[in-house]
């Protein structure tokens, strides 16, 4: 379990600085399950700085360069800033960080029943994402993002329309 980073625990002049940011504020933000997350406001626009707490520095770098693929290949999904240096994650005080563009919107615990189709079709964008893609080489591909189980259970989603978007990209091996 991660131990998260507190507000009062992050010195904003310095990541201001790191990434450039002028008249920057720092405001919490509820719920993540194994970071902290914050909304950094400034003069330059909003981002959500995360702290994260449940990395190590591979493993942050590894998902930041996953977050930027994905988003350059068009899934729907937050742009990593890089700092000054070009860098997707940095550290402070032995932790890694990585800035992202803020994205408006709300969170809805849990995701409204008529929700779920579109949820399906961007997690089909996203397994459907070629395995060769900068950025994505060391991903599962194919069948192995899914468990013999869950690959039994596709065909007998109520959702047609999902059934047939989830076994299109399996069966090409995407």
């Amino acid at each position: 379990m991660a131990t998260y980073t507190k507000l009062d625990e992050i010195d904003l002049p310095a990541v201001s600085e790191r990434y450039g940011l002028r008249d920057s504020q720092l405001e919490p933000l509820k719920g993540g399950a194994a970071n902290s997350s914050f909304h950094l406001s400034s003069a330059s626009g909003d981002f959500t700085l995360t702290i994260l707490d449940n990395h190590d520095l591979v493993s942050a770098q590894r998902l930041a360069t996953h977050t930027q693929a994905v988003y350059r290949l068009g899934v729907p999904t937050t742009e990593v800033v890089p700092d000054l240096d070009g860098a997707l994650i940095t550290t402070f005080d032995g932790r890694p960080v990585v800035l992202k563009k803020w994205i408006t919107g709300e969170v809805l615990q849990p995701l409204p029943i008529p929700l779920l189709p579109e949820a399906g079709r961007i997690l089909a964008q996203l397994h459907s994402l070629a395995p060769e893609s900068e950025g994505l080489a060391d991903l599962p591909v194919g069948t192995r993002r899914l468990s013999p189980e869950q690959l039994d259970a596709i065909p007998h989603f109520a959702d047609n329309e999902l059934h047939l978007i989830l076994r299109e990209p399996l069966s090409a091996g995407g």
